[in-house]
């Protein structure tokens, strides 16, 4: 309450005095023209901060109020990160076409498919910006993730089976599908996301009622937080989806320098560590190898090239494969190449989200894993 009166009252002065003159430490006055235009562009708050820092005490919490005050001017926008009541979202930028990624990205994984001569499937998944776009401020212009995600689906098509997840976590854009303070996908989002592949995939999808739901923590600020000046959002609810009809066990085996095992899909005592983005698989490594080691009759087995943001989903999956491996290319090293057997998966699935696949060239390190195993890339150099 007192707050919002403090900020009442700084507004009134600023609209009453339309120049500011404050006095910094050198004893110097410091006019700090004021117009409406000027709050809402962030020009005079940043300015005020700018001189907060140097000059005032409690300069944090002055600091804080000028958020808020170009917040209430209309400024919805700060470092890159989409502010609304409904919480933080990262700005998509357009992906520089000089620099190719995401064709060389697509040519590789093309290549790779053919190379390896197993049922291939793709899944790009987009940003919160670009699914909830109701919630973003009048002013952003969003990249047409749609279109983009379209064009590298035309490229593939009849060698690759595609999943639509994009239009089937629009269709549910107003559910908790997104992390208030981090751009990955809830629990709830993995599962419509985990519909979608599955059908592609030809397994049995579970219905959401067959899973039990774990709260693991209801107070996670997520990398969105910490990288926003703003901080009037309220933390997020982690929770993972455990199906309930079936005792199967599992060994999750992380490879690499630092190996690591865990008895479950999902290690929720790792929340406690702070490290709530975990709770799935135990996070990612250049290798993650997830079997079932409880008697099963699937003997389906699937090799996946992915990066995080992914997980959510994967988890899900599992319930229906022998042996899921995912492999992150960004962290994979020569010996992990070494220890992949290609031949011993029925299926492969290439699942990214969008700034991976048009922001980074990791997707295209798959040449490297081929000349590791001695595949050639036709077209690929």
């Amino acid at each position: 309450m007192v707050r919002h009166l403090m900020q009442f009252v700084l507004a009134v002065c600023l609209l009453v005095i339309p120049t500011v003159v404050l006095t910094d430490k050198t004893g110097e006055g410091f006019p700090i023209p004021f117009t409406m235009g000027s709050l809402q562009s962030g020009t005079f708050t940043g300015t005020l901060e700018a001189y907060v820092r140097e000059n005032i005490p409690f300069r944090e919490e002055l600091r804080r109020l000028g958020l808020d005050l170009r917040y209430a001017g209309g400024s919805r926008e700060q470092s890159g990160i989409f502010l609304n009541e409904n919480g933080l979202m990262k700005n998509f930028d357009q992906p520089n076409p000089q620099l190719g990624y995401t064709q060389r990205n697509t040519d590789s994984i093309l290549a790779f498919s053919e190379a390896l001569d197993i049922p291939a499937y793709m899944a790009v998944i987009p940003t919160a910006c670009a699914v909830r776009q109701q919630y973003l401020p009048t002013f952003a212009q969003p990249v047409n993730q749609k279109k983009m995600i379209e064009e590298i689906y035309s490229q593939v098509t009849g060698h690759i089976a595609t999943a639509d997840v994009y239009s089937t976590l629009f269709n549910h854009g107003d559910e908790y599908i997104y992390y208030r303070t981090d751009d990955r996908l809830t629990a709830l989002g993995g599962y419509y996301a985990y519909t979608v592949l599955g059908q592609r995939l030809g397994i049995d999808n579970r219905a959401y009622s067959q899973f039990d739901i774990q709260y693991v923590t209801n107070s996670y600020d997520g990398p969105l937080y910490r990288l926003s000046p703003y901080k009037n959002v309220n933390p997020d609810s982690v929770q993972v989806l455990r199906y309930s009809q079936t005792d199967r066990q599992y060994l999750v085996n992380h490879w690499g320098e630092n190996p690591n095992t865990y008895n479950t899909l999902y290690p929720t005592h790792l929340a406690q560590l702070g490290q709530e983005s975990r709770v799935y698989l135990g996070g990612l490594s250049g290798v993650t190898d997830v079997k079932a080691v409880s008697s099963d009759k699937s003997q389906r087995s699937l090799l996946v090239f992915c990066d995080e943001s992914t997980l959510p989903f994967i988890t899900l999956l599992a319930n229906h494969y022998s042996r899921i491996t995912l492999i992150d290319l960004f962290q994979a090293t020569e010996a992990d190449y070494e220890d992949i057997e290609l031949d011993e998966y029925s299926q492969v699935l290439f699942a990214y989200g969008i700034e991976t696949y048009t922001h980074t060239n990791i997707p295209s390190r798959l040449g490297k894993l081929a000349q590791a195993k001695g595949l050639e890339l036709e077209g690929i150099l």
